[in-house]
């Protein structure tokens, strides 16, 4: 008989943990179910903003690649009008020197 009223108080005890424990998973569920939620909105927003960003760097990338072939003409026309630039100096030299020759008559 005492050994059957032990084998009771024991699985008493075990009862009792198991519902202690029990307890608190019961209050520890609501909390991860909320952290659960809001990791779940908080990667929604960063995955929003990261198409957002996406969208940006496409946008940018464009207007990149459109300055740089502005700034190739740029550099086309530029190299250009020094040609001409050097031409007329050629011209004004030759035209300088020709008034000096007939100065010089």
């Amino acid at each position: 008989m005492e050994k059957e009223l032990e084998q009771s108080r024991d699985a008493t005890k075990a009862l009792s943990a198991i519902a202690e424990r029990a307890a608190e998973l019961e209050t520890e569920l609501p909390r991860l179910q909320y952290d659960s939620i809001s990791d779940m909105r908080a990667a929604e927003e960063m995955m929003a903003e990261a198409a957002k960003l996406r969208k940006l760097l496409l946008e940018i990338e464009s207007k990149v690649k459109l300055l740089e072939r502005e700034v190739e003409f740029l550099k086309k026309d530029k190299s250009k009008s020094k040609g001409k630039i050097r031409n007329l100096e050629k011209k004004i030299g030759a035209l300088e020197k020709k008034d000096v020759d007939e100065r010089n008559k």
